[in-house]
């Protein structure tokens, strides 16, 4: 990205979600030159994305409300209230409940 960009909330795309939660895109790949994507979802308590790998962009989620275990490959981490993680690209995560690979 070589210049600044700034998208009010009122201009952020927001998406339906996971049985009624929303999504909404805060930066797009169109702002960060196609490196990262950042959303502010809003769920249910005990709705998660499921076990996935982002093979484009890296992740990155402040959880505002609660706390959720997560997990970045076979390591679990619990992320408490205000607390923020990265993931990076190509390596598999799921929040939530223990992971369930892929079947081939």
């Amino acid at each position: 990205m070589t210049m600044a960009y700034l998208a009010q909330p009122e201009e952020q795309q927001k998406l339906e979600w996971l049985d009624g939660g929303q999504f909404a895109v805060l930066l797009d790949s169109a702002a960060t030159a196609g490196q990262l994507t950042v959303g502010r979802f809003s769920v249910s308590k005990g709705e998660a994305p499921p076990y996935h790998t982002h093979t484009r962009e890296d992740e990155v989620f402040m959880l505002i409300k609660g706390s959720a275990l997560l997990w970045c490959d076979d390591q679990e981490m619990e992320l408490s209230e205000g607390g923020i993680v990265f993931l990076p690209r190509n390596v598999p995560t799921a929040t939530g409940s223990p992971p369930t690979p892929p079947t081939c």
